[in-house]
């Protein structure tokens, strides 16, 4: 497996009293918070005071090494790590009952970890659990992952007003934009080929957009089955930021083009955006008061924008979240 944001699993969650803040602080969980997006999203939670920010992410290694650079930055804040690993339902779960543990409360959760594999790779890789593992970690396991979280939320919104799911998409989830979605020998989202198990129609850019592509779906049935409760739901694209290493698993030859050939041609035709843009983005749908009450929208450069014909498909919606809720293996996700 190759990302920062998913995988192994194995050494246990903990906390100390000390971890646990202040009972005015707003309480923040980032997965994949350890890098990238999510690491500057930290820095700018922790800047802007009362905020206690988890770093939920799978290596323990880095995980507390992002914590004590936060720390560094932003002394005497409230940062912490716990130990996620979005491609083990397992680890999922452990981490739910860790989290529970704290007796923290939940005020917004940031669903940001991502991987995919090279984008030409026609070899699936697979979760522990056995699924595709770019669906497995980007979908399938933050779907999980916030239905485990969801009383949190709504207890919290209950009390002080509103809680916030924000969810890192990508402009990729537009299977209209992306030439091979069209061939004969896939289409965008089949459900009889939701991890391209037939032979011949699995690339990593495939498998990327339809797993971006199943964030924004989620994003919008949360936001219908979340309806009244105080708790919104939003989706986002940062744009193309070459610096979250999304591309680590391209190879050498790809890396080279990337960074010393489109790199520079994105930057001059104003494609490609920053890190500070990108957790910028984070940050003000979590906090802003301007986006409180919005829910079921999608954004790109801070402004709500249509996102793809396809993620507007209720059927298909309401069919993915029962359908992950069937590989999950968690038949309470059908009653919310």
């Amino acid at each position: 497996m190759a990302s920062t944001e998913a995988g192994e699993a194995g050494k246990e969650n903990t906390t100390t009293s000390e971890d646990v803040p202040s009972p005015s602080a707003k309480v923040v969980l980032i997965t994949g918070g350890n890098s990238g997006i999510g690491f500057k999203a930290a820095e700018l939670f922790l800047k802007a005071g009362n905020y206690d920010v988890i770093l939920a992410c799978r290596s323990e290694e880095r995980g507390t090494d992002a914590v004590t650079r936060l720390k560094s930055l932003v002394p005497e804040t409230e940062a912490t790590f716990m130990k996620l690993d979005l491609a083990s339902l397992k680890s999922i779960h452990e981490f739910a009952d860790a989290f529970h543990a704290t007796g923290k409360p939940l005020n917004i959760l940031v669903n940001n970890a991502g991987l995919t594999q090279g984008f030409r790779d026609t070899e699936r890789k697979f979760t522990e659990d056995g699924y595709e593992l770019t669906f497995g970690v980007n979908h399938l396991g933050h779907y999980l992952l916030t239905n485990l979280l969801i009383s949190d939320l709504k207890k919290i919104a209950d009390s002080e007003g509103e809680a916030r799911v924000v969810v890192v998409s990508s402009e990729l989830h537009d299977p209209d934009d992306i030439p091979s979605m069209k061939e004969k020998t896939v289409t965008p989202f089949e459900f009889d080929n939701l991890q391209f198990e037939k032979p011949g129609t699995y690339t990593g850019l495939r498998a990327y957009s339809r797993s971006k592509l199943a964030n924004v779906l989620f994003t919008y049935e949360l936001a219908r089955r979340l309806e009244g409760s105080n708790v919104t739901a939003t989706a986002m694209t940062p744009g193309f930021i070459p610096e979250t290493g999304l591309s680590r698993n391209s190879g050498a030859f790809m890396n080279f083009m990337l960074n010393y050939i489109l790199k520079p041609v994105f930057r001059w035709r104003n494609i490609s955006r920053t890190l500070d843009h990108g957790a910028g983005m984070v940050f003000d749908l979590a906090t802003k008061e301007e986006y409180k009450g919005v829910t079921g929208k999608y954004f790109k450069d801070n402004k709500e924008k249509e996102s793809s014909k396809l993620s507007y498909d209720q059927e298909i919606a309401k069919k993915l979240w029962e359908v992950s809720a069937d590989m999950v293996k968690y038949e309470e996700a059908k009653a919310l």
